[in-house]
């Protein structure tokens, strides 16, 4: 209760023999938490309490959340004489309902003595807070009341479900032995609790499970970090005491919230010296302090000032292409401390100088988030960066953590903005509540309108920018950010990349390198650069790998210095063998001794290009101009992803000029005034705008590709709709991706002569969209249509202004870097796509099992694995992925060496670290099948598996031995592709996850030996690395032993992984997998008979499609198939013995096609 209610005196007054309590003048308040123990006996029953004192005043509310535990009954308290309106219950039964929900709750009014008689809404608080058991008016001066309490506390305790537990004998004189070294010490070493544990008869594995059982209880602290492990604490008031030094009326050390690390001996005087850093590391755990980046200072955000300080914060108007996202939240009832928490778990992006109370600055590379306490009930979070999805999504996942751990009993509601009108940079966008949003999803609706400007939001647009929590969300968010992914990849490619040794950068004609590459600039080609002068400082190798992969070509300077150099020499191996990049070689510095090495021997067939004539520098850098654009195909990409104000939709039946040139077949319906291939002329020719349209851009890459490449690269669709239109499956696709994925504006004109079109389910996604009937012969229409883009393309990508804020829109240029350089916002988006991952595989964990979630398929290459024993199974890239089953041995060069290096598959665990995943110390697990039972069981664990490859493949540090072998590592992916779009929605991930897992733990119990659980300061707790471990505030945790599933006697690795393969197929049923081999050989056929077109949407990869050719013959196709299933049917080899028997996919259990077999994912019917 409130300070100055009596509850000290009640307590004393229900302990006293005749239930009065001694009234005492000017009495102290109580300090934090007083606690006592309380012993009743009756009716030859004895109950004893631990009684919690809880001080009142306002300042002491974030130290109670700590406290408050559901293995209690509360009293609580108000004083009658200051009526009830004053009496805070309201704040004190959401606290208790916040942390405890559903224990017993007594309201006790005291001072009954003099108070003649009192109003309060005892019906309405039984109905909103249904804990409480009835409601008291006490005395304690005179006792009026107070037996009536005693009674009915008793009979409520007795009554709670953990009244008469069964508890090991052992575990109650462990406690027992805990409590009576209190008189004496208030903490205990780890190795004295394990003494007193075996005095008691607990030993072993026994004494953690003891202590967590009393940690429960109360009865003593322990906490499972490796800075905190070794002390217990045994006498919680040394506890409440130790934070009440640091949230107390009475301290004058800590001075508007923040104490320098000097004085914590002041702080915490009355205890050991040697115990003070120990005591601040304690706060920290409670999140109650966070120390300030190398400053020597600690901040208390309880303690902080109300005061908002003056800070800058952009206008959202002013913003030009930096975004801002938002999210509100807003609580039933928002608990003490909740908020400040989510400060400390937040302070590594923290503002030193704008952190109050009420509010924290945060900034994340080029990203800034304000989060404030609005009211007593709402909190807002805005985030202005170039991908401030990322930052918003943290934010998010501390306070739901917080919530998980220690506020179960809060409810709250969270808006997202309405995505059109952050587009155009409206001050205050519209919020759409996620308790309506979800409603809508259930619904299936298909459309919510925004009431700030009307906008018509798709659903499916909304629900991608609500954290994913239904399998439903994971798939919509895992596409959206695999789409997000690709489409900044493809602005990141670069047309060369120059690799040279800094040795040469100058000479008698200045710096030759510069000259070069401003020359290659000019011409208009995208340059990055690696040098043996970046390695040990700026960029790493897997860094400068990363940005060979992201290159069209290669210009290698060659010289006398460069073959000098291993780095340089480690360049071009990486880019000619492994990246099979294209190679422009020229020839820098002076002389040609180069010519003479092992590396020049390798060069020798090949043309070079002489820059050491400085008088001829100008036209060898034509000719080098002319390599680079020729090997990179610079201008090809140039012109299928060039950027374009508009993109053109149209069908071509409702085109006079494509109907004439044979590329469509026009209806009687179809022809109407306006023609939308003449759109084009008119908005360049009177607006001048860039525009893009079919007839112009398709034939490079393939039609659907080349249609992807295009909407990713406009700033705005002009849709011509019609009946034909909305017929057409192609214009439905990509209508469907420009709204839904790309989320990009659009201007519609209606065509043709028809309206069917209206009432289609496109009809309903183009409302809200400016129209411009072409329908009407009206010349006016071109300049009505010209009006509508150019507005709509000034709404949405306004003019920027020359502010004072300029720098930070100019970090988004900088910040579109090649990922190996770690591009800040490519980073961000790297760490969103991780984020939902990870949300969703942390999530297959049972609650107490400690194991890492993240399991990749990788290769293995190095012949010094520890896991090598000579009966393993080895593959060449060729092999392993060929259609003829009998590819065992990879194709010979000339000279009898294999020409590709010969690898296992295996299983590896990943660092969860959130800056980017990296595979696990060590080698893995290697894989002892045969090569088509472990492409089976791959094929298998594809749906699981695809997910992070998909995601790894962008990351720069990935580790893997597939990123190393592009050729192995693509094949991998594809196979794993395939093998997903076969596996349909049916699959359920959790149970692969699961026979996967186990497997694992298992075939190898120390397989995860190489990470740590690890608490981070934002409350998660990953599995990290040894180097990531060691980041400021990452706290690692002790072992907890796990059990460990046994093997069968007797059972060899191939049996345990055909038992793996069995219960794999059991999910995603045997035809699943099996059908790869059958589809494949059929579609080969079928790409014999008919020309086919790539689709590459989203960047989920490319499948084969056959647009507007002739089918492929059925003889063709159905012999190809039957061959196919034939080889399916053939009995394989057994992988130990090399016998021929059954597959072993059924060695140990049957298994069945699940229902439904065949349909797609989303994921597959967006490719």
């Amino acid at each position: 209760g409130l300070g100055g209610a009596g509850k000290t005196s009640l307590m004393r007054a229900l302990m006293s023999p005749d239930f009065k309590a001694p009234q005492i003048r000017l009495e102290a308040i109580t300090d934090g938490i007083d606690i006592s123990t309380w012993t009743i006996n009756r009716s030859g029953q004895s109950v004893t309490f631990s009684v919690w004192d809880f001080a009142g005043q306002t300042l002491y509310y974030n130290t109670h959340q700590f406290f408050l535990t559901a293995r209690a009954v509360y009293l609580l308290v108000w004083n009658m004489r200051l009526g009830f309106e004053h009496a805070g219950l309201d704040f004190w039964m959401n606290s208790i309902s916040c942390h405890a929900p559903g224990v017993p709750i007594f309201v006790v009014g005291t001072h009954c003595d003099k108070v003649a008689k009192f109003d309060m809404p005892v019906q309405d608080l039984k109905d909103k807070y249904p804990g409480i058991v009835g409601f008291f008016s006490v005395s304690s001066a005179s006792g009026e009341g107070v037996e009536q309490l005693l009674k009915q506390i008793l009979e409520t305790t007795l009554s709670q479900p953990y009244i008469g537990e069964h508890v090991p004998e052992a575990w109650l004189n462990f406690e027992k032995a805990i409590i009576s070294n209190r008189s004496s010490n208030s903490l205990l070493k780890w190795s004295e609790v394990m003494q007193l544990g075996k005095k008691t008869g607990i030993y072993g594995e026994e004494v953690p499970q003891a202590v967590q059982f009393l940690h429960d209880m109360g009865s003593l602290q322990h906490f499972d970090s490796d800075l905190l492990y070794d002390i217990v604490i045994i006498n919680p008031q040394w506890l409440v005491d130790v934070m009440a030094c640091v949230v107390t009326v009475h301290n004058h050390v800590i001075k508007e919230g923040r104490f320098k690390h000097e004085d914590i001996h002041t702080i915490w005087k009355d205890y050991p010296a040697q115990l003070h850093d120990w005591l601040l590391t304690l706060t920290e755990t409670f999140d109650l302090t966070f120390p300030l980046t190398d400053s020597g200072v600690s901040v208390v955000p309880c303690l902080l000032p109300q005061k908002k300080p003056q800070f800058d914060w952009d206008d959202v108007t002013a913003l030009g292409d930096i975004q801002e996202a938002k999210m509100k939240y807003t609580f039933d009832y928002l608990p003490a401390g909740l908020f400040n928490r989510a400060q400390v778990r937040l302070c590594q992006f923290s503002d030193d100088l704008v952190i109050w109370q009420r509010g924290s600055l945060l900034c994340k590379g080029d990203h800034r988030a304000l989060m404030v306490k609005k009211g007593e009930r709402t909190v807002l979070v805005k985030v202005q960066g170039s991908s401030p999805e990322n930052m918003l999504m943290l934010i998010h996942e501390v306070f739901e953590g917080l919530i998980a751990e220690a506020f179960g009993g809060v409810s709250y509601v969270y808006e997202v903005p309405c995505i059109d009108c952050v587009r155009q940079k409206i001050q205050e966008p519209a919020m759409f509540s996620s308790q309506v949003l979800r409603r809508a999803i259930e619904m299936r609706a298909l459309f919510l309108q925004c009431h700030s400007m009307f906008h018509c939001v798709p659903i499916p647009t909304l629900q991608a920018v609500m954290p994913p929590e239904s399998p439903a969300d994971f798939e919509l968010h895992f596409e959206r950010s695999v789409n997000d992914l690709s489409a900044a990849r493809l602005d990141l490619v670069h047309d060369v990349t120059l690799i040279f040794c800094c040795a040469n950068k100058s000479g008698g004609g200045g710096d030759i390198i510069e000259k070069i590459q401003a020359g290659l600039e000019t011409a208009g080609l995208s340059v990055q650069c690696v040098s043996d002068e970046a390695t040990s400082e700026e960029r790493s190798l897997s860094d400068s790998m990363a940005l060979l992969q992201q290159s069209g070509c290669c210009l290698c300077l060659i010289s006398n210095e460069f073959v000098l150099s291993e780095t340089c020499a480690q360049y071009l191996s990486l880019a000619t063998e492994h990246l099979k990049k294209p190679l422009v070689l020229g020839l820098v510095g002076s002389g040609k001794d180069w010519q003479q090495t092992a590396l020049g021997a390798r060069l020798s067939g090949l043309v070079y290009i002489n820059f050491q004539r400085e008088a001829q520098f100008d036209a060898k850098l034509a000719e080098a101009v002319a390599a680079v654009r020729e090997k990179s195909g610079a201008g090809k990409r140039e012109r299928v992803s060039g950027r374009a104000d508009v993109f053109i939709s149209y069908c071509w039946a409702n085109s006079q000029e494509a109907v004439k040139a044979g590329h469509g077949k026009a209806t009687s319906r179809s022809i109407g005034f306006g023609d939308p291939r003449k759109l084009k002329k008119h908005l360049e020719e009177a607006g001048g705008l860039s525009c893009w349209i079919d007839i112009e851009r398709l034939g490079e890459n393939g039609m659907f590709e080349d249609l992807c490449q295009g909407l990713k690269a406009c700033k705005l669709v002009v849709a011509c709709l019609s009946d034909e239109y909305v017929a057409s499956k192609n214009c439905q696709m990509e209508y469907r991706f420009a709204h839904l994925t790309l989320n990009r504006p659009m201007v519609i004109c209606v065509v043709g002569t028809g309206v069917l079109w209206e009432s289609t389910e496109i009809g309903m996604m183009s409302l809200g969209h400016p129209k411009v009937n072409f329908q009407a012969a009206s010349e006016s229409c071109y300049d009505a249509l010209l009006s509508a883009v150019t507005e709509t393309l000034e709404r949405y990508y306004p003019i920027k202004r020359p502010d004072s804020k300029d720098s930070l829109r100019k970090r988004r240029k900088s910040s579109l870097s090649s990922p190996g350089g770690g591009g800040a916002m490519f980073q961000e988006l790297i760490e969103l796509a991780q984020r939902k991952v990870y949300r969703q595989f942390s999530g297959f964990l049972d609650t107490a099992e400690q194991f890492p979630c993240l399991i990749v398929a990788d290769i293995y290459t190095d012949s010094d694995n520890p896991a090598d024993s000579p009966d393993k199974t080895e593959f060449s890239a060729v092999a392993a992925f060929a259609d003829d089953a009998a590819a065992d041995e990879p194709p010979l060069s000339d000279d009898g060496v294999e020409d590709e290096p010969r690898f296992q598959f295996r299983f590896r665990l990943l660092c969860e670290h959130e800056g980017g995943w990296h595979a696990a110390p060590g080698a893995g697990l290697p894989l002892r099948l045969g090569r088509d039972a472990a492409l089976q069981l791959l094929g298998g664990l594809a749906p699981l598996l695809l997910r992070l490859a998909l995601v790894l493949r962008h990351s720069r540090r990935s580790g893997l031995d597939t990123a190393a072998d592009p050729v192995a590592g693509g094949r991998l992916l594809d196979h794993l592709r395939a093998a997903a779009e076969r596996a349909g929605p049916e699959a359920d991930l959790r149970q692969l996850h699961a026979a996967l897992r186990q497997h694992l733990r298992r075939r190898d119990p120390g397989i995860a030996a190489g990470l740590r659980r690890c608490h981070l300061p934002s409350g998660k707790i990953l599995w990290l690395c040894p180097e990531h471990q060691s980041q400021p505030r990452t706290v690692v945790l002790a072992d907890a032993a796990t059990a460990v599933p046994a093997a069968d006697a007797g059972d060899t690795a191939e049996d345990e992984e055909e038992e793996l393969l069995a219960q794999v197929l059991s999910v995603v049923g045997s035809g699943a997998v099996a059908s790869v081999a059958a589809e494949s050989a059929a579609a080969e056929a079928a790409e014999q008979s008919s020309s086919k077109r790539k689709l590459a949407v989203a960047g989920l990869g490319r499948i084969d499609e056959a647009v507007e050719s002739p089918e492929p013959s059925a003889s063709a196709a159905s012999s190809a198939a039957a061959a196919a299933a034939a080889t399916a049917a053939t009995p394989v080899k057994d992988a130990r013995q090399g016998r021929v028997g059954s597959p072993p996919s059924v060695r140990k259990r049957p298994f069945s096609a699940p229902a439904g077999q065949g349909q797609k994912s989303r994921a597959c019917q967006l490719l």
